[in-house]
């Protein structure tokens, strides 16, 4: 039979190579694709910065808090080996073996969390630290947060341990009870046939046997002989001997396994120390935050009473202040009257007229009424005379009645010895003078 044929193909192949090369070599595409930076290289010089490594806080806490997740799960395992209460279904070995991994885990995170305490106290020390550094506020929470699940893993392991020596305790007291029992029962029964035995009896004396045959011996293991009984007593003795030997060396072996559960739970007791300490220190700060929370609290209190005070104050002076503002409100009213009628706008004409006569004395009266008291004051200068009858200040120290204020001008002639108004002075000015209080 002959083998299949070979066919060599190689010059082929090394052609098509060939043309590819050529084709690469001749285009510029290929070498346009080729990238003249890497992808690193690209990432910084686009500003793009890759992902930034965690710092050794970070990574030892993730490290703790994985290990304390693992060593729940054993627990939980642990705690459903331990509440089985049946002497059938009972694994010491495996109860054992958890027990020393969890009790070894607990110490090695124990250690763990003091020295990120230490590296949290090295990067921020508390006597520099400021309130602006929120970093070493957020690594102390953290410290904390991790010293909590830690404290309840071992409180939780020690509930189990106690479950596992109560169990072990009541399955000790129902095998000593049953063992115990089924002693006197055997002892009874080997007793009351060592009664029938002939080095029991007196010599004298004998059984008697039936069918005559107490005299015969015989060596038939299915003689029904009294001597052939005792061989049947001394293996059931040997069966009860070899029971009570397993029973004691399973006691004892609960017994061991009970101490070594209480030694778990003093070396617990040591962590439970080592952890009430580092939350003590712990609590300094978090007393010192409680202590400057009830104080801005107080503060806050306080400024609510003030602020109500004065809200009691502002409603009452309700009115108070809507007359205010009516007084602003007619005072603007009043100086914009002024502004409009003063004396130098409304009188130069009179100014003129009156500075024309035959120089008489000008003088103003400040009055309440037409009854009223008066303020007289003499020029002989009649813009004077306007500007100070203008003038409130003029009728200073007079008491009036809100609109009853007015100002008259008046004139004494020469020679006349007499003092009359000018009909043209008051026509045309006490108009514009009355003082609207």
């Amino acid at each position: 039979m002959t083998g299949p044929s070979i066919q060599d193909r190689t010059v082929e192949f090394r052609s098509i190579l060939g043309q590819a090369q050529k084709r690469l070599a001749s285009s510029k595409v290929g070498t346009q694709r080729q990238a003249l930076l890497s992808d690193s290289q690209r990432r910084e010089a686009n500003g793009v910065e890759g992902p930034k490594r965690r710092s050794e806080f970070a990574r030892r806490a993730a490290d703790i808090g994985r290990a304390i997740t693992g060593t729940t799960a054993k627990l939980q395992r642990l705690a459903e080996l331990a509440k089985r209460k049946t002497l059938f279904d009972d694994r010491p070995v495996e109860i054992s073996e958890l027990t020393y991994v969890i009790k070894q885990d607990l110490a090695s995170l124990n250690q763990q969390i003091a020295s990120l305490q230490q590296l949290t106290l090295s990067q921020h020390p508390k006597s520099s630290r400021s309130k602006a550094d929120q970093e070493g506020e957020h690594n102390d929470n953290v410290v904390v947060m991790l010293q909590g699940k830690l404290a309840d893993v071992g409180a939780n392991f020690k509930e189990v341990l106690e479950v596992r020596t109560k169990n072990i305790q009541a399955s000790r007291s129902r095998t000593e009870n049953f063992v115990s029992s089924v002693s006197s029962k055997s002892q009874t029964a080997l007793d009351t046939q060592r009664s029938d035995s002939p080095l029991y009896n007196p010599s004298g004396r004998r059984t008697p046997q039936p069918g005559g045959s107490s005299d015969l011996l015989t060596l038939e293991p299915s003689n029904p002989s009294p001597l052939g009984r005792p061989s049947i007593h001394s293996d059931q003795q040997l069966l009860v001997m070899e029971e009570a030997q397993n029973n004691n060396s399973y006691i004892q072996a609960r017994g061991e396994a009970i101490d070594a559960i209480e030694r778990t739970i003093s070396e617990l007791g040591g962590i439970f120390g080592q952890l009430a300490q580092m939350v003590s220190e712990q609590s300094e700060m978090i007393q010192r935050i409680d202590a400057n929370t009830e104080d801005v609290v107080d503060n806050v209190q306080g400024a609510q009473r003030e602020l109500m005070k004065y809200w009691t104050r502002v409603s009452g002076n309700r009115w108070l202040i809507a007359q205010m503002f009516g007084v602003l409100m007619s005072s603007g009213v009043w100086v914009s009257q002024k502004g409009k009628y003063s004396w130098n706008k409304v009188c130069p004409v009179l100014d003129n007229k009156e500075q024309a006569q035959d120089g008489g004395i000008w003088r103003f009266v400040c009055k309440r009424g037409p009854y009223g008291d008066e303020v007289r004051r003499t020029t002989s200068n009649f813009n004077e005379c306007l500007r100070a009858c203008a003038d409130e200040s003029a009728c200073k120290g007079i008491s009036y009645y809100p609109g009853e204020l007015a100002c008259i001008l008046m004139k004494t002639i020469k020679g006349m010895g007499t003092t009359i108004s000018k009909d043209l002075v008051g026509a045309t000015l006490l108009e514009r003078v009355w003082v609207n209080k």
